[in-house]
Formats: C-alpha cells, sequence, structure tokens
C-alpha cells in the first residue's frame, strides 16, 4: 500500500499542455495512462501485469511441476517430487512479451477468455491480429518420444503425424474475446524473445534463422572485415564481437553436440571468414582459423552451454528453471544432451562443484586443448594439400600452419 500512497502523491492532480507549431494548447488534466517517456511508467506497467498475470495464474492449472526441495543433490535432482496443487508453469513474461502454457484446447480458449477480460478491465488492447502470427498466435506442441529406439520408431511414421498435425492445427480454432469474435492465428513455429520454436520442439528453423540474420550482419560490417588495411585483430574483433553472437544467441539451449551441427556451424564460419578475407571459397578450414585467430563456432556454442549447465546446477531449488528441470529428469532431450557434452569434453563430475569463475577458467582451457588437438589432427591428416591451399589462399610469403 505505501507504494500505491506514493504513486498518489506524485502523480494526483497532473495538468497538462499540448505545444504544436510553436502553439500551446490550454491546459486539461489527463483522465488516464502516462506520458511518453514518464519515468513511472515502467513502474506502473510492472504492477499492471502482475495483476494480469496473477489473474490468469489463480484460474488455470497450466503444467504442474514438482514442489521445491531444501537443497538440491548433487548433479541437480534426477526425478519430479510430489506436486503441490499451486505449484505450476501457467504463463511466462518478459516486459510486455507473455507465453501461456494450456493443457488442451479447452483449457486455451479459457485462458485467452481471462486475458481478454483482465486487460479490457485496464483498458489495454493486445496485439492481436487474425491476419498476422507475428505478434500473437497459438501454437500446439507435439510430444517427442524420449528414448533412442522410441524416436526410430517414431520415424516412420512421421510424415503421417506431419500431416495429421498440420490438419490438427488447422482445424482448430481459437478466439480473442467472445467465439466469433477475432481468431487468434495457429502456427506451428513461433518466434518468441528472438528464439525460433516449433511445435516438434527441434531447432533447426532457428539455427537457419540465426545464420541469416548473421549474414545480414556481416554485410553490414563489411567495411571492417573486408578492408585489408586494417590490423587483423580489429576485423575479428567485428566477426566475433558483433557477428558471431547473432548466431549463437540462445546457444545454451540448442547447442548439440552433433556431426551435422558442428558441420553447419564451421561451414558457415568458414565462409564468413574466407569472404571476410578475400580468400577462395574452398580455402581450408583450419588455415583460416588461424590466421584470423577464431575459434571453431561449434566449441563457442558448446562452452556457452556447458556454462550454463553449471549455473543451473548452482541455482536455488525454488527457481523456476530448476523445478521444470527436475521435472523433465536428466535422461531427456537437453539434459541428456548436455550430459553427454559434458562426458565429450572429458569434465569429471565434481567441475560442476566448483565456482563459476573457475569452471569458466576450465571450460576455455579445455576449448583451447579441443581445438589445437583438432588442428594438429587436421594438419597431420591433410599436411601437404594444407600447405598447397594455404599458400594458394594468403600468398607465397605466408608459411603453413604449424605441423
Amino acid at each position: 500500500m505505501l507504494l500505491f500512497r506514493v504513486l498518489a502523491q506524485m502523480t494526483g492532480g497532473p495538468r497538462s499542455r499540448v505545444l504544436h507549431r510553436g502553439a500551446l494548447s490550454a491546459a486539461y488534466q489527463p483522465g488516464m495512462g502516462w506520458e511518453q517517456g514518464d519515468t513511472l511508467a515502467a513502474t506502473m506497467f510492472t504492477v499492471f501485469i502482475d495483476a494480469v498475470l496473477r489473474e490468469v495464474w489463480a484460474a488455470h492449472p497450466g503444467v504442474p511441476l514438482p514442489a521445491p526441495a531444501a537443497a538440491l543433490p548433487a548433479g541437480v535432482a534426477t526425478q519430479a517430487s510430489a506436486t503441490e496443487p499451486d505449484d505450476k508453469l501457467v504463463a511466462l513474461a518478459y516486459a510486455d512479451d507473455c507465453a501461456a502454457v494450456a493443457g488442451s484446447p479447452e483449457e486455451m480458449q479459457s485462458l485467452t477468455d481471462v486475458t481478454h477480460a483482465a486487460l479490457s478491465r485496464w483498458r489495454l488492447k493486445a496485439s492481436v491480429d487474425a491476419s498476422d502470427a507475428s505478434k500473437t498466435a497459438i501454437m500446439v506442441v507435439r510430444a517427442r518420444p524420449r528414448s533412442l529406439s522410441a524416436r526410430r520408431s517414431a520415424a516412420a511414421a512421421a510424415a503421417a503425424a506431419e500431416a495429421a498435425a498440420a490438419a490438427a492445427t488447422s482445424q482448430q480454432q481459437w478466439w480473442w474475446g467472445t467465439a466469433g469474435g477475432m481468431a487468434i492465428p495457429a502456427v506451428r513455429t513461433y518466434t518468441y524473445l528472438g528464439v525460433v520454436l516449433t511445435d516438434d520442439a527441434s531447432w533447426g528453423a532457428h539455427l537457419e534463422h540465426r545464420l541469416r540474420q548473421a549474414g545480414r550482419a556481416a554485410r553490414a560490417q563489411q567495411g571492417v572485415l573486408r578492408d585489408p588495411r586494417l590490423p587483423l585483430s580489429v576485423r575479428r574483433l567485428a566477426l566475433t564481437a558483433v557477428v558471431q553472437p547473432c548466431v549463437t544467441y540462445a546457444a545454451q539451449v540448442w547447442s548439440r553436440d552433433t556431426a551435422a551441427q558442428r558441420r553447419q556451424l564451421d561451414s558457415w564460419q568458414t565462409q564468413t571468414v574466407a569472404w571476410a578475407l578475400g580468400c577462395p571459397p574452398n580455402a581450408t578450414q583450419v588455415c583460416l582459423q588461424q590466421e584470423l585467430g577464431v575459434v571453431p563456432l561449434h566449441v563457442t556454442c558448446a562452452a556457452a552451454a556447458l556454462r550454463y549447465w553449471h549455473r543451473l546446477r548452482h541455482l536455488p531449488a525454488d527457481r523456476l528453471v530448476v523445478r521444470a528441470l527436475r521435472a523433465w529428469g536428466h535422461d531427456a532431450g537437453w539434459a541428456s544432451a548436455l550430459d553427454g557434452l559434458a562426458r565429450s569434453w572429458g569434465l569429471a563430475a565434481g567441475a560442476f562443484a566448483w565456482d563459476a569463475m573457475s569452471f569458466a577458467q576450465h571450460i576455455a582451457r579445455r576449448a583451447g586443448a579441443y581445438v589445437a588437438a583438432a588442428w594438429r589432427r587436421s594438419a597431420a591428416a591433410n599436411a601437404d594439400g594444407i600447405a598447397a591451399r594455404y599458400t594458394r589462399a594468403f600468398g607465397p610469403a605466408a608459411s603453413a600452419p604449424a605441423r
């Protein structure tokens, strides 16, 4: 109540004037809202959106989560504990970007009705357009088999399931407001906070989107990247600080230690570096990386994922992301992939007990050793070819990488 009294005293009875082309209007008292750029706008929006989310949370079951434990076992708990009635996930919000979840089409319609009513009471209009799914849309997420054998069995029926999912999505309809009002678009992919989410929980569409974004960033920076008069350190900084982050955005959750993804990431990096240095498109990857002094892109993504995995293990047990992980379990999807990545990097279980700084330094050393070993293997396997292609790319005065 103290906050409301302070706000009432600060904003009670304001009077405003409008200046247009040198003419000043008569004073008037605004009936609602806040002036553009008002420093209190963010605080008042927080008060408003909190009230809306609490109302939505109280009215819907959402997705149950395990009850928070006093402390997490080493490596984060792997099994969900008993669920309390009020322990659930209904909606996520970041500023004015909100995402709600429901267990059935009927519940989703009810959830949208409650949200519409709450916003109407606050006289706020949501960005809902039946012909534009970029702002507000509904996506039906299909379950994915957890085990490898189940995924292989499911692959045989993938085409039929794809067609069925598309048909189901097209037939189902949700309304904003009352039935027969504005239809909410139903989609199979949706971009939320820059991350492309798909109804089959795959990451191919997101990675393709990030690579396109990075390509545009590289072209915007070509005056720096392709200028031979600039030191390589400056050009490398433009690549690693401006262009590559467009690709590595959210790598903590989408990075996978698979041969296909490694090839896709490193191939894009090689082509970009070759273009920046003015080298032939078939210039050797190792030579380009050593010339510009860049780490393979898949290593950068893997290191970011491992650092985030370490951070999760040190978060309090009552944090939402930890409780969701406990409900999910280590035997599924992302958690299992990161456990495998940690093993492939030779990380002992005890390393995750270190503090964040020590773990980050250890990851940096492991990444350096990994890259050095990969370069040595490549040089040993293709010594003559690398020397010849390196000479063609950088001129006869350049020396080939150490073998």
